[in-house]
C-alpha cells in the first residue's frame, strides 16, 4: 500500500521541527571568561508523543562557566507530533547561544574566536588542541589573518555595506552535535573489490560517494574498486523525559 499526501498535508502528517521559545543570558569578566550562563526555554510536543527538542544540550557540552543553568521543559499542545529535523535540538539551540556569544564579543571588544576558545569546555583537556587547529584552519580559509567581528560590525563598516534598509554584518558560530555509537564492515571479495557497509542515510548529499572515498584511501585501493552500501538498523529510540503537562 502506498500513501500519497499533498504538500500541505506533508507538514502535519509526517512530523516537523517543534517551535521553541528560548532565553539566553551571559555574564562575563572583562577578559571574556564566562562567570554565568543561562540557556532556558520551552518546546512543544503533542498529546500522543513524548518527543523533546533538547536545545540546551549542546550549550552544556560546548561551554564551561562557573555558574550555569540549562533547562527546557516540554509543553503538550493539541498539535501534530514533532520529530527529528536534521538534528534534534542542536540546530535551534546553537543558533540561540552562538548569537548571544557574538553579541558578547561585540560588547567586550574581544575577537569572537578567542572568546569561544577561552570558554570552551575542553579548554583544559587534550581535545583543546584539535579545537584550536580547526578554528585556525577555518579562519585561514575565510581569508582573514584574524576574524574581527568588532571591526566588521562597527557602525562605519555596517553603513558601508548598507543594502536598502538592511545592514550586512558578519558573525561566527560553533556547532556541537551529539553522536551515537557507530560501526562499519568491510568485505573483500575474490576479485579484489571491497564492499563497505554501515548504517547511514542518503538524501542526495553524497554519503555513498564520500564513504567509498574514505574506504579507498584507508585501504589503499582505487575508489572504483570500492562500493558502499547502507545497512538497515532498527530505529534508535533514546530515553526521553515525560512531557510537562
Amino acid at each position: 500500500m502506498k500513501l500519497v499526501v499533498t504538500r500541505k498535508q506533508l507538514y502535519f502528517a509526517n512530523g516537523h521541527r517543534p517551535e521553541t521559545e528560548q532565553r539566553v543570558a551571559l555574564g562575563a569578566n572583562r577578559d571574556g571568561r564566562l562567570v554565568a550562563l543561562i540557556h532556558e526555554g520551552i518546546s512543544q510536543t503533542s498529546t500522543v508523543s513524548d518527543y523533546a527538542e533538547r536545545f540546551v544540550r549542546p550549550t552544556r557540552a560546548i561551554y564551561a562557566a562557573e555558574n550555569m543553568r540549562g533547562v527546557n521543559p516540554v509543553v503538550t499542545l493539541n498539535l501534530p507530533s514533532p520529530t527529528y529535523m536534521r538534528a534534534p535540538g542542536e540546530n535551534p539551540g546553537m543558533f540561540a547561544i552562538e548569537s548571544a556569544m557574538d553579541e558578547l564579543a561585540y560588547a567586550l571588544s574581544i575577537d569572537p574566536v578567542q572568546l569561544r576558545l577561552i570558554n570552551h569546555a575542553d579548554a583544559r583537556s587534550a581535545r583543546r588542541k584539535g579545537v584550536v587547529e580547526q578554528v585556525a584552519e577555518g579562519v585561514l580559509r575565510a581569508g582573514r589573518g584574524t576574524f574581527r567581528l568588532v571591526e566588521a560590525n562597527s557602525r562605519a563598516a555596517l553603513d558601508a555595506r548598507r543594502s536598502k534598509s538592511r545592514r550586512l554584518g558578519h558573525g561566527q558560530c560553533d556547532l556541537s552535535l551529539a553522536s551515537l555509537a557507530a560501526s562499519a564492515r568491510a568485505v573483500m571479495k575474490a576479485d579484489g573489490t571491497v564492499v563497505v557497509s554501515s548504517g547511514s542515510h542518503e538524501m542526495g548529499m553524497g554519503t555513498a560517494t564520500v564513504m567509498a572515498q574514505l574506504a579507498a584511501e584507508t585501504l589503499g585501493l582505487p575508489v572504483e574498486r570500492v562500493r558502499f552500501e547502507v545497512r538497515r538498523y532498527q530505529r534508535y529510540r533514546p530515553h526521553r523525559s515525560p512531557p510537562v503537562r
